[in-house]
């Protein structure tokens, strides 16, 4: 991204992540710059009447390191700045849309995924390749979002907030199939199924599972009702008789 490999003369130490890693907020002389991580692009430049300056010449620290002028809270709304007045405190009016990250990267139509980024709102609407998706408003930090029913593949992510901010992110996270979803779910279940016999159930062949101790009673009364049947005395056939019993 172009803005890591820019340097101003007048850029004063300690640039900050929001606390979703989606905006990068870098403090200048006059002022902070705030990019967006995935894009790479300025969303917003906030001026200071203040002045902002690299503090380490100024303090006796044997290690000769440059403090963080700024803080930023969770929300990444609040900034707190150390100028020629002091403490100053900037608040945004509203801070730009973004997405993060995307967790889990590939899921099944159907299931949730979670957003992490900036600037969502209880009113924000989210769709997944332009078709409205489910959604659960976390914090303004935090989505959960319902997958719509859609063929497997790369899928794109768009939020709209009411204040018209709209922001979309390519190939955000992929859409399994049924059959990749299934293999998933399989391999997840071979990591978590028991190894230690003790522990293991035993699986039927219709797919159910019979407890160790209902097995020992069952296999028992099995075998005593072979065992009986092969110590019956066999029955006397008279000619031109029916056997009432074999």
């Amino acid at each position: 991204m172009r803005f890591l490999c820019e340097h101003r003369s007048d850029q004063v130490f300690g640039m900050r992540l929001n606390d979703s890693g989606s905006l990068l907020y870098v403090p200048y002389s006059q002022g902070i710059n705030i990019f967006d991580i995935r894009h790479g692009d300025l969303r917003e430049r906030i001026f200071l009447t203040e002045q902002m300056n690299n503090f380490y010449q100024s303090i006796h620290d044997l290690s000769n390191k440059m403090i963080h002028n700024m803080a930023i809270d969770e929300t990444g709304k609040r900034i707190f700045l150390i100028t020629s007045a002091g403490l100053t405190i900037a608040t945004l009016d509203s801070v730009p849309l973004s997405i993060g990250s995307v967790n889990p990267m590939s899921a099944a139509s159907g299931t949730q995924i979670t957003i992490r980024g900036s600037g969502f709102v209880q009113s924000s609407n989210v769709s997944v390749n332009n078709t409205p998706a489910t959604v659960t408003f976390v914090d303004a930090n935090t989505l959960s979002v319902i997958v719509p029913f859609l063929p497997a593949g790369p899928a794109q992510i768009t939020v709209n907030n009411p204040d018209g901010q709209i922001y979309s992110l390519d190939a955000a996270f992929s859409i399994l199939g049924r059959a990749s979803f299934l293999r998933t779910k399989l391999s997840v279940a071979a990591r978590t199924f028991p190894t230690s016999a003790k522990h293991r159930p035993n699986i039927m062949a219709a797919g159910k599972t019979l407890d160790p101790k209902m097995k020992q009673v069952w296999t028992k009364k099995k075998t005593e009702h072979f065992s009986k049947k092969a110590k019956a005395k066999p029955t006397t056939i008279v000619a031109g008789e029916h056997p009432s019993k074999f």
